[in-house]
């Protein structure tokens, strides 16, 4: 799994797979937490708690990824 904590960041073109389950903690591909401005593009997110989880960012963009096979949902956001 890949957690952004940095703003104008960008990822592209990364494959993440099975960043694990449990009922206790929540494994997202990628994680943005407390960003902005940060891009993701491109990548492959496959079998994972979250494909790709948002947490307090704002103006970031998540465009042409590949998300599938997420145990709870594919994007999820919270307080953003």
């Amino acid at each position: 799994s890949i957690t952004i904590q940095s703003n104008l960041f960008s990822i592209t073109g990364f494959a993440i797979e099975n960043s694990g389950f449990s009922p206790l903690h929540q494994h997202p591909g990628i994680t943005l937490c407390n960003v902005t401005q940060c891009t993701i593009t491109k990548n492959t997110v496959l079998t994972n708690w979250y494909g790709i989880f948002i947490d307090s960012s704002s103006h970031c963009l998540i465009l042409k990824n590949i998300i599938d096979d997420s145990y709870e949902k594919g994007i999820c956001i919270k307080e953003a």
